[in-house]
């Protein structure tokens, strides 16, 4: 029975995905916001307009600042289940070969317990024979 062997690293494995650097740092927020912001100023009539038009829109910059983050979250967290999956791998493997192991030395100590009681027993009967033959 031949096994595929395991890769020695998870990036044998698979290539991973790698979690790039966030897009939404706080000056791209700003930048972002006051982007809308000035969008939006000539729909505005009144200051009351104004200033919810720059809270709307600092909170829509930070939303989409917070989902990047969860997003990159979940892609660490689905790197970090590959490694654990990998290591598990691993794991599985080496109780495999233990477990083999454990069976090999078992097989050897009940072999060389009846070898040990087959000689003993030969010696026996040539101490036997030879107390008969007057030796």
């Amino acid at each position: 029975m031949t096994k595929e062997k395991a890769p020695s690293t998870p990036e044998e494995g698979k290539n991973p995905d790698p979690i790039l650097d966030p897009f939404w740092s706080p000056a791209k927020v700003q930048e972002m916001s006051d982007q809308w912001l000035e969008e939006l100023k000539p729909l505005c009539k009144t200051d009351l307009e104004i200033k919810l038009s720059e809270s709307v829109t600092k909170l829509f910059a930070r939303q989409c600042q917070h989902l990047e983050a969860i997003n990159t979250q979940d892609r660490a967290i689905g790197h970090l289940q590959e490694q654990i999956n990998f290591l598990k791998g691993g794991y599985d493997e080496i109780c495999l070969l233990h477990d083999q192991w454990k069976k090999t030395i078992w097989e050897i100590t009940v072999r060389q317990r009846d070898f040990v009681e087959q000689i003993n027993k030969a010696m026996r009967l040539i101490k036997i024979r030879l107390t008969k033959a007057g030796l």
